[in-house]
């Protein structure tokens, strides 16, 4: 069984994509409805599924269960004609990384901060892989401070 630490860059074998009112633009909880809360238009949502995609784990503790939830930050190359200097995007330059498979070249990614989401705990370990880790402690600091604002913390402009 590996082992996942906050910072690990894990490829994550299931994770559910947002989905934005056609209309209005507010997230809709897809499990549940079809229909936007906001402005009760009809969304089609039968072509939308969970997928694989590589994100930098969140996690506040150490350790976390197998039946728990952690919280993920997905990882695009995308990074062409972007502005990472936003509170939704973060650039991650290839000497912020170190891959664990020595045979795959890093590239710069685009941390989407906005995107990020709870990921299963259970799937990650039965089917994820680690495939590198953040070490850059200033980009750690960006990405946390960028993400707890977010999320609606209450940060002053020393990040506390």
């Amino acid at each position: 069984m590996q082992l996942f630490f906050k910072w690990y860059m894990v490829s994550a074998p299931i994770f559910p994509e947002s989905i934005n009112c056609t209309n209005c633009g507010k997230n809709i909880d897809t499990e549940f409805k079809v229909t936007c809360p906001i402005c009760e238009t009809q969304n089609s949502v039968s072509n939308i599924i969970p997928k694989p995609r590589p994100i930098i784990l969140w996690i506040e503790k150490s350790k976390w269960s197998s039946d728990g939830m952690t919280f993920g930050i997905p990882l695009s190359k995308d990074i062409e004609n972007e502005n990472f200097d936003d509170n939704y995007n973060q650039l991650i330059e290839i000497f912020h990384y170190r891959l664990f498979n020595s045979n795959k070249k890093a590239i710069p990614l685009r941390a989407a901060i906005n995107q990020a989401t709870r990921v299963d705990g259970t799937a990650i370990i039965k089917n994820g892989r680690s495939i590198g880790v953040i070490f850059n402690e200033t980009l750690k600091s960006k990405i946390d401070l960028k993400l707890r604002k977010w999320l609606g913390f209450d940060i002053d402009e020393e990040g506390n």
